[in-house]
């Protein structure tokens, strides 16, 4: 990275409130201003029961599937309530992406398998083959998104179970959030926005339509910058561009791809 090599440019942040900090920071120390404006929120599942039963059966799964360090967070804050805990080696750990291993590791538990690629396909790809009729996988996830990996790997000849550790929303105000959102692009105070998401690239939208805004004309001048392949898609999809895709897809990825769009 380059020593101050976004100062003077004014980035929007839209991940969950808590998870902000640890993009505004790297951003910052290369001269940014940053904006954090929410677009979607992590809250509990609407019901405990068929993650509760899973979790309590856990060593009768030989891999435990964890997709993002969301998933890992709610699945070991239930656990411990629930005075569970994940033994070593029954079942295996699988995790997609290093700051998914790296949240994992914060609770003392090593992550046995990482794809290459920290996306589904190469996880699908990747991830051990079984000949055992009977092999089971728990893949704790989010209310959204793609089933790809169970439909694959069920497809391989595991028996997938999937449950919900929480619930992706979006805004609890959308016209507010759009209003506040299109404020700031009206007074030229957005130079670029950051989506780390699908889920985020939807509910841009949606709160820019929900604030009466021309989406595409209020976003001319600003930058669209993802992270990872299938929100790059996503993005292409809903705003006919995307300007900058993460190589990497963790936090320091997405600074370089900032650092791109706007160098």
């Amino acid at each position: 990275m380059q020593s101050k090599s976004l100062s003077g440019k004014n980035i929007l942040v839209t991940r969950p409130i808590y998870q902000s900090p640890e993009l505004c920071r790297p951003l910052e120390e290369l001269g940014a201003h940053t904006i954090s404006i929410p677009l979607i929120r992590i809250v509990e599942p609407r019901s405990w029961n068929a993650f509760d039963n899973a979790v309590r059966q856990l060593d009768s799964y030989d891999w435990l599937i964890f997709a993002s360090a969301n998933a890992i967070k709610a699945t070991m804050q239930r656990m411990q309530k629930l005075e569970l805990k994940i033994n070593t080696g029954k079942p295996k750990v699988a995790c997609i992406g290093t700051a998914t291993a790296k949240a994992l590791s914060a609770y003392g538990i090593a992550c046995d398998f990482t794809p290459e690629k920290f996306v589904a396909e190469s996880f699908i790809e990747q991830f051990p083959q079984t000949e055992s009729a009977n092999a089971r996988a728990l893949w704790p996830k989010t209310n959204i998104g793609r089933m790809l990996i169970k439909e694959e790997l069920e497809k391989a000849g595991w028996k997938v179970d999937a449950v919900d550790s929480y619930n992706t929303l979006g805004p609890e105000d959308l016209i507010e959030t759009g209003t506040s959102i299109l404020q700031l692009l009206q007074q030229d105070q957005i130079d670029a926005i950051t989506l780390s998401s699908s889920e985020t690239a939807r509910n841009l939208k949606a709160a820019l339509l929900a604030a009466h805004a021309d989406v595409d004309s209020s976003l001319r001048k600003v930058k669209l910058v993802v992270i990872g392949s299938s929100t790059e898609k996503t993005c292409i999809e809903i705003f006919g561009r995307c300007d900058s895709c993460a190589q990497t897809f963790n936090t320091d990825g997405l600074v370089e791809a900032v650092i791109q769009a706007l160098t």
